[in-house]
């Protein structure tokens, strides 16, 4: 795979239209450069703003393929996620949405899930109910009874559902939203009710 047009690519450092972003720790994938090239597309398509902080880091699970860090803001990329070392990136997200793991068939919804929680984090920041804080934090505890996760199941992810987590929620919602899916009023009543932030 080449770079994408107008960009380059040097160490961990990626030009575009004249700006770098920086990915510390991509070097890790240096014996895989597609996965770098996965990972570097996947940023660039998710639109995270110059101001964010992108890191590639590897930690367990492995089947964890990105956070977002609210102690310091980051948005991390797990170099051990087997994910990224698709040499059809289009292929194994589409596949994770067919099983009902992903919101999105986008390449880049992992990315743009992260972002969804990062942007939540800045809209609910103030409300006392909300609390991010370092890896672990609060939320108003489920997303409801059992019609309404089979309908999120449905209509979102069966992850959305299964985590029972208001804010896997909207950050599912998000990335389908980015991702071009369209949603029935009722799961966007649940998103405004939980603070999702613009999509």
């Amino acid at each position: 795979m080449g770079d994408l047009p107008g960009h380059e690519f040097h160490g961990n450092q990626w030009t575009a239209g004249g700006g770098a972003r920086e990915l510390p720790g991509i070097e890790a994938m240096s014996n895989a450069p597609w996965a770098q090239e996965n990972v570097r597309r996947a940023v660039e398509a998710a639109g995270v703003s110059p101001n964010v902080r992108v890191v590639v880091d590897r930690w367990e699970p492995d089947t964890q393929l990105a956070a977002y860090r609210p102690d310091t803001g980051e948005l991390a990329v797990n170099s051990g996620a087997t994910h990224w070392y698709s040499t059809d990136l289009a292929a194994a997200q589409a596949e994770l949405r067919a099983q009902g793991i992903a919101s999105s068939d986008r390449p880049e919804a992992p990315i743009v899930h992260e972002l969804g929680h990062m942007l939540h984090h800045e809209a609910v920041r103030d409300l006392p109910e909300w609390n991010y804080r370092g890896f672990t934090y609060a939320a108003p505890s489920t997303l409801g009874g059992p019609r309404v996760k089979a309908m999120v199941a449905h209509e979102v992810s069966q992850y959305a559902a299964a985590s029972n987590d208001p804010r896997e929620f909207v950050a599912e919602v998000f990335a389908g939203v980015r991702g071009g899916r369209t949603y029935p009023s009722e799961v966007m009543k649940l998103y405004k009710e939980f603070h999702g932030p613009r999509a």
